[in-house]
């Protein structure tokens, strides 16, 4: 399928491996918002810190997908088919 299709699975396989992340993120600020509503602690307010610098290193590492993502949508239109895709 040549290199359409390698494109295509790297991309996926960046995708598929950010929403495990993504879902321990999420339950990492559920806790927190819980802790902090029950007893707020210093160290709740430390682990928010590390939190949002841990999201901002993901933001940093999944932009520049973002912007290939959308660079390929809007120049690529014909370079990914359907057999590629499917």
């Amino acid at each position: 399928m040549g290199a359409p299709y390698l494109a295509y699975a790297v991309m996926d396989l960046v995708v598929d491996q950010a929403f495990p992340m993504l879902k321990e993120i999420g339950s990492r600020i559920t806790d927190l918002e819980d802790r902090v509503l029950e007893t707020p602690e210093r160290s709740t307010y430390e682990q928010i810190h590390l939190l949002r610098r841990d999201l901002m290193v993901l933001r940093r590492q999944f932009w520049p997908v973002r912007d290939l993502l959308d660079k390929l949508m809007r120049e690529g239109e014909d370079w990914f088919s359907g057999a590629v895709i499917l």
